[in-house]
């Protein structure tokens, strides 16, 4: 039995939602000894950007949805049937678990990860769809996800897209995750923080900003356990400084 008298330190699990070019990966690239399983293959983009800033820090990563290099009957380029696409992500999830050298897990994105669990659920079960208790194990599996990344120490962080719900009116009533599931609702009990990434216009001549919204408001589900101000400038610089509080 422990006694908690200090700090208590536990891995960050952050979801960053946002719309695409939102800065969501730009900001996930950022974090130090940075390992990405990548999936939506769309990594140059923030990599120019970082360079041209000078915040460009190396980083390692692996393709999910589509082979690398020569593997068995597969060729290089082939696409990762997506009924296999979530066992390799656990796979070399687990081998970046193991390596000292990484400090941060990066997903990018949940978005085509949801399909690829979806695809694997239903192979497991020998279903065509997923309808009611058939969800239990798509939930275990993402859970499972994040606890052995949080179990080993390293902070993970999970890119997803968003989508916008309107009301009969056609006046935004949510920013959600851009899933195919119901499965957003268990959000706040993955991660310990969501936190939603987009572009504001500085005004005149000064162009856009990335930032980072990490608290609740009226059209978004967020959470914060860093003690943040309700906005954050879309950097790990930013970030930091609450980690060191």
């Amino acid at each position: 039995m422990k006694t908690f008298n200090e700090n208590l330190s536990e891995a960050l699990s952050i979801l960053l939602m946002g719309p695409p070019g939102g800065g969501k990966t730009t900001l996930m690239m950022q974090f130090p000894k940075l390992y990405i399983l990548n999936c939506d293959r769309n990594l140059a983009g923030p990599v120019r950007y970082l360079k041209s800033i000078n915040k460009f820090k190396p980083f390692k990563y692996d393709t999910i949805s589509q082979y690398e290099d020569d593997e068995g009957e597969h060729k290089k380029g082939d696409m990762v049937d997506l009924k296999f696409g979530w066992d390799r992500l656990r796979i070399l999830a687990r081998a970046a678990i193991k390596d000292p050298t990484i400090q941060t897990i990066g997903l990018d994105t949940l978005t085509w990860c949801d399909q690829a669990l979806y695809a694997h659920s239903c192979r497991v079960q020998g279903l065509k769809e997923l309808e009611g208790f058939n969800w239990a194990p798509y939930k275990r599996e993402l859970h499972a996800f994040l606890s052995e990344c949080k179990a080993s120490g390293k902070t993970v962080i999970v890119n997803c897209h968003e989508k916008i719900e309107y009301d009969k009116k056609g006046a935004i009533e949510a920013y959600v995750p851009s899933i195919s599931t119901g499965i957003s609702a268990y959000f706040g009990y993955y991660f310990s923080d969501i936190w939603r990434c987009t572009l504001v216009d500085q005004g005149g001549t000064r162009g856009l900003k990335a930032v980072v919204t990490t608290h609740p408001t009226a059209v978004s589900q967020l959470k914060n356990s860093i003690l943040c101000g309700n906005t954050l400038e879309a950097s790990y610089e930013a970030v930091e400084k609450f980690l060191k509080k």
